[in-house]
């Protein structure tokens, strides 16, 4: 399940927040181990803490403000 914000981003979870560079998880902690960063990406802007899924790059991960979202995200739900 997804919702875009106006820029074509979801949210998926990653984050830098607790350590700068180092990509984790943010509902395990677990670091990130598969990436599909777009060209250039992250770039470690000031601020850019979210890890997203983003139209403007085919697709692909980019780092951005996580406040800059407003209700765009993926929710994980485990099938039993």
């Amino acid at each position: 399940m997804t919702r875009e914000n106006a820029y074509g981003d979801t949210l998926i979870g990653g984050t830098d927040a607790y350590s700068q560079h180092r990509w984790r998880w943010s509902t395990t902690f677990k670091a990130v181990t598969y990436t599909d960063w777009a060209p250039n990406k992250p770039d470690f802007s000031e601020g850019d803490e979210c890890m997203s899924l983003t139209a403007r790059f085919d697709m692909s991960w980019d780092d951005w403000q996580c406040d800059r979202y407003q209700e765009s995200f993926m929710c994980e739900r485990l099938i039993e």
